[in-house]
């Protein structure tokens, strides 16, 4: 162990020794490291700022070599500009003593120097102007030169735009643009368009173009804006310039003349809404022009301005043309109507050779009046159109005003002057006052002595009053026809371009409403009317038809079979007669209402003749119970919950004549008579036969007690 000790002990020396060794050599190597460091970082900085000296040398030698090939071309531009001096000099003392021209100013291969030289000879007349006397010659001949060149090169120009050449074009066109600046070729290149040589169109009297030339006229423009985009772009170097020019000359010389020859003044009223149509074709050509070109991106091109300057005069009197267009429209339309319903003239306009009776001229007015079931769908079909144009060529912001007042020409032609005229006229004619109840009145003065020719009086009164309803209901629907296209329009045509506007669309709002009330206050009455009319004729009947016996029979008496009595039958064939009068001429709305109405009138006439009946219990309570029943039935084909509700409460009536007294109060609470009025189910009550021919029979205020009053 202890010679193991010794041997690590002996090992441990010798790697401390081996350890110092390195130690020192590492010591040695570090500074020989260091030393060579800095001999490099000195070389280095020594070679850098030889670095620094020889590009300080380069940039000096650089500056002065500058500096020197600047002053020789300077020198060399003195001395071109002292030759090219002196060359002018030359060339302008030739000229100005008459000597023979130099060849460069008759060769054309070399025609492009001698537009330099003449541009360059002009410069110089400029500067000779203080030396006016020995110049002047050289200044003549200079500018004929000039005014040589450059027509020659527009007849080059012309030439090669014949031959169709576009690379001489091109060079004729740089030439004269370096030349003069090119305003010459490029408005002898304008004007040689085909569309300017028109001369059918510079010639023309202003008689008018039709619709189809002034397509073709503008279809020859838009092929030209097309194609000469194309032409200009391969020719002139300004060609943006060009197309500015070419677009302008079309836009404020050919259209202009288009316009002019397309909207000559008008005449009469076909004339006008000739004018009101072209104005509206031009406009959108225009438009569609304006919209192909804009892709050509042609800068300072102002179309708005172009537009106003085309359309300005045009679109002042555009508001008031159409205005008056459609007055006249509207106006002529109505006198047609007129003329038709005028009685007192034949076709001829000479007077008849007899006079109509009143009732020959109601008659015929009544059937002019049919006549005219598409009036409605003219005049909104014309103020459409109107609104139409006026949506393209009125601006924006005063469009809404626009709008109003072809509305307003509208409302008053149509609503006022037609269907308000027509309906007010249809009050008077078909439903004359108390005209059905003076017929009646009468034939009931003889009623007692010659019952059958009442009977044929009041039916001849009835069918009258029935064919006049026909008439009346046929006028009602035409009306209320027209007044739902009016409305449809309304909403489709006119509010879209009216709801920005506040003002305008409050105003236009408030004569739509205005229109319609005055309409229904016209209606409204003549269908009450209607109505007063039927019932008076149905109680008519029921009083002259209804016998006393019919609803007052006794056990041992018998009711021959009859499912319902004579006078049910002929009130039901009458109602019927006009219900389908009533289907055939109204409808929608109309129709529903006027059924509800007729049917709660129906309803108190039918109680009111129940009242006035004398009714057996029992078989006369079953009979009457029949005829209620029939009219229940009839009542349901209205379609109306109101009336049918009315007409289940009536029928039920009946069985207040059939069930035994104590069994009333059951009745009423299990029936429609729990809906009635009570007082007039106390009335009805009352009229039993039991009420008033039993004198032990409960009295009226037992009754109410039962009843609930």
């Amino acid at each position: 162990f202890e010679r193991a000790l010794k041997e690590l002990e002996k090992q441990s020396n010798q790697i401390d020794a081996k350890i110092a060794e390195i130690s020192e050599q590492k010591e040695l190597a570090q500074y020989q490291y260091k030393q060579n460091m800095e001999k490099l970082m000195n070389s280095f900085q020594e070679t850098f700022a030889k670095f620094d000296r020889i590009d300080k040398q380069i940039y000096d030698r650089g500056n002065a070599a500058v500096r020197i090939g600047e002053r020789m071309q300077s020198i060399e531009r003195q001395r071109e500009k002292a030759d090219e001096a002196k060359m002018l000099i030359e060339r302008f003392s030739q000229l100005n003593q008459q000597q023979q021209l130099p060849v460069i100013m008759t060769d054309d291969s070399k025609i492009r120097e001698r537009a330099s030289l003449i541009k360059k000879l002009m410069s110089i007349t400029q500067e000779l102007e203080s030396i006016p006397n020995k110049t002047e010659l050289g200044k003549k001949r200079v500018e004929e030169c000039s005014n040589e060149l450059e027509n020659r090169l527009l007849l080059l120009f012309d030439q090669a735009q014949a031959e169709g050449n576009f690379k001489k074009m091109k060079e004729c066109a740089r030439t004269l643009c370096a030349f003069n600046g090119g305003s010459s070729v490029v408005r002898r290149y304008i004007s040689q368009q085909p569309i300017f040589l028109n001369s059918a169109i510079w010639s023309s009297e202003g008689s008018g173009l039709q619709p189809e030339k002034i397509s073709e006229l503008f279809a020859q423009v838009k092929e030209t804006c097309q194609r000469e985009r194309k032409t200009t772009k391969k020719v002139f170097p300004n060609h943006e310039v060009v197309m500015k020019q070419l677009l302008e000359k079309i836009f404020l010389q050919y259209i202009q003349r288009v316009l002019e020859l397309a909207l000559p003044e008008p005449k009469d009223v076909d004339q006008l809404r000739q004018w009101l149509c072209k104005l509206e074709l031009v406009f959108d050509l225009t438009n569609e022009i304006v919209s192909e070109v804009s892709a050509y991106n042609i800068p300072d091109m102002d179309y708005d301005s172009i537009r106003s300057t085309l359309f300005s005069d045009y679109i002042d009197e555009y508001n008031d043309r159409e205005i008056r267009w459609l007055a006249s429209l509207y106006h002529g339309k109505l006198m047609n109507y007129k003329n038709l319903m005028d009685t007192s003239k034949d076709v001829d306009g000479k007077k008849p050779k007899r006079s109509y009776t009143r009732a020959e001229e109601e008659e015929h007015s009544l059937e002019m009046m049919q006549l005219s079931g598409e009036m409605a769908i003219e005049f909104i079909h014309a103020n459409k159109e109107a609104i139409g144009r006026c949506t393209k060529i009125v601006k924006s912001e005063n469009l809404a005003q626009a709008v109003h007042a072809i509305l307003t020409s509208l409302i008053k032609y149509l609503g006022y002057e037609y269907l308000d005229a027509v309906l007010a006229h249809a009050l008077r004619v078909f439903i004359p006052e108390n005209k059905e109840d003076k017929t009646v009145k009468k034939a009931s003065k003889y009623m007692a002595m010659i019952d059958k020719k009442m009977e044929t009086i009041t039916g001849m009164a009835r069918e009258e009053t029935s064919r006049k309803f026909s008439q009346f209901f046929g006028i009602v629907r035409q009306a209320t026809h027209s007044v739902v296209l009016f409305l449809e329009y309304f909403q489709a045509s006119i509010f879209p371009h009216i709801s920005t506007e506040e003002n305008q669309k409050m105003q236009c709002i408030m004569e739509k409403n205005a229109l319609v009330s005055t309409l229904e206050s016209k209606i409204h009455p003549g269908l009450e009317k209607a109505i007063q009319l039927v019932i008076s004729n149905v109680n008519q009947i029921l009083i002259n038809e209804q016998k006393k016996s019919d609803f007052k029979l006794t056990d041992d008496q018998s009711n021959d079979g009859k499912e319902y009595t004579a006078a049910c039958k002929k009130v039901l064939n009458y109602l019927d007669e006009h219900y389908n009068t009533v289907k055939s001429t109204l409808d929608g709305g109309n129709a529903r209402n006027y059924l509800t109405q007729f049917g709660i009138a129906l309803y108190h006439t039918l109680l009111e003749h129940v009242k006035r009946q004398q009714i057996s219990l029992g078989l006369g309570g079953m009979m009457l119970l029949r005829d209620l029943t029939q009219y229940k039935d009839f009542v349901s084909k209205f379609q109306s919950k109101i009336a049918s509700e009315k007409f289940a409460i009536l029928r039920d009536v009946a069985n207040i004549h059939i069930v035994p007294s104590e069994n009333i109060q059951t009745l009423i609470e299990d029936s429609n008579l729990a809906n009635m009025d009570r007082e007039e189910l106390l009335s009805i009550i009352d009229l039993r036969s039991d009420m008033c021919s039993n004198p032990s029979a409960p009295n009226t205020s037992k009754w109410r007690a039962k009843i609930g009053i």
